[in-house]
């Protein structure tokens, strides 16, 4: 057979390439490849800080420290693992919050308070039950709820509320909002029973976990949540609340201004409660409270100088429950 041959006068496409394959082809290749390390490099580069970005980060901190830490940090790790619940304490939760729900708060209270000696901490059902622990107990404080925790009180010849709510280790506004009084008169009559709840209140606050457990005794009240100082400003220690007040004005120490109560600079809050170091703690930790915000977000975080924050309606609530001299025990 005979051989086929082929001839082409033109110029030939793979003119330069011994390979056979056309010149054109490497070009393309090539370009794919320096384009696709360019934009590798331009999307690493987004990574990667620069010292602009670095100094930025610097100076926020730096007025995070000048201002009257009213911006709050980012949330520290606190390297809590949370445990799965048992089933059997879920549907007693369910029930706890069904007790609620149907106004039927001391029986609410009892299960939630049964639930929570049986699980720990780090259980994931913990908050939702103390939840129902906290509303449940505060209805039964501050209102006319009947409960076997409250004691008939009769009015004799010279009472007054605030000698009341000291034999009985409570304040006047817990008087008032148990017994559906107007909180305009602080006028008595002898003759006149109140039903007032005796508690042996004392506080622990946890840094860690950014909450404050208010006890009646040994027995777990209520829990709120708060905000604690930047750069572990808060002390650890053994306090007593030492000076109540409301409303109050806030002095700047570092500018010497102060600002009065509803100032937009006024970090205190609706109500301030100073904290006094005893058995052993510190006697120059002196500065330090429990206090509302203007700033809710910073509740739950570390945003202070030191004191511990509340929100507003929190705080007021707290303030309306606990006498002068409670114990406050802060932990890490």
């Amino acid at each position: 057979m005979a051989k086929y041959q082929y001839s082409y006068s033109g110029s030939s496409p793979y003119r330069g390439s011994r390979s056979g394959v056309p010149k054109w082809i490497f070009i393309v290749i090539a370009m794919v490849i320096v384009g696709g390390a360019i934009s590798i490099l331009l999307w690493l580069g987004d990574d990667i800080d620069t010292g602009d970005e670095i100094q930025e980060e610097e100076v926020v901190a730096e007025n995070v420290e000048t201002e009257p830490a009213t911006n709050a940090e980012v949330k520290k790790p606190t390297n809590i693992i949370q445990k799965q619940s048992n089933p059997s304490h879920l549907n007693m939760c369910k029930e706890a919050e069904l007790l609620f729900a149907q106004d039927d708060f001391p029986s609410a209270s009892k299960l939630a308070e049964q639930i929570l000696s049986e699980i720990d901490e780090n259980d994931k059902l913990w908050e939702r039950v103390s939840i129902v622990l906290s509303k449940a107990n505060t209805k039964i404080l501050l209102t006319d709820v009947p409960s076997p925790r409250k004691k008939i009180y009769t009015v004799v010849s010279g009472d007054s509320l605030s000698k009341i709510a000291h034999k009985f280790n409570t304040t006047i506004e817990a008087i008032q909002d148990g017994n559906g009084l107007s909180k305009s008169s602080s006028i008595i009559n002898i003759g006149q029973s109140f039903s007032i709840y005796k508690g042996e209140w004392n506080i622990k606050v946890s840094k860690s976990r950014y909450r404050l457990y208010l006890y009646d005794g040994e027995k777990l009240f209520k829990v709120y949540k708060v905000g604690i100082g930047i750069q572990n400003r808060t002390p650890v220690g053994n306090f007593v609340v030492s000076v109540k007040q409301k409303e109050p004005d806030w002095y700047d120490r570092k500018n010497r201004v102060k600002y009065k109560y509803g100032d937009p600079q006024n970090v205190l809050g609706t109500r301030w409660m100073s904290l006094k170091p005893i058995e052993g703690t510190d006697t120059g930790l002196t500065g330090y409270g429990i206090h509302g915000t203007a700033d809710p977000s910073s509740v739950g975080k570390n945003s202070s100088k030191g004191c511990m924050r509340m929100l507003n309606e929190e705080v007021d609530e707290l303030y309306s429950i606990i006498p002068l001299r409670t114990k406050v025990t802060i932990i890490e």
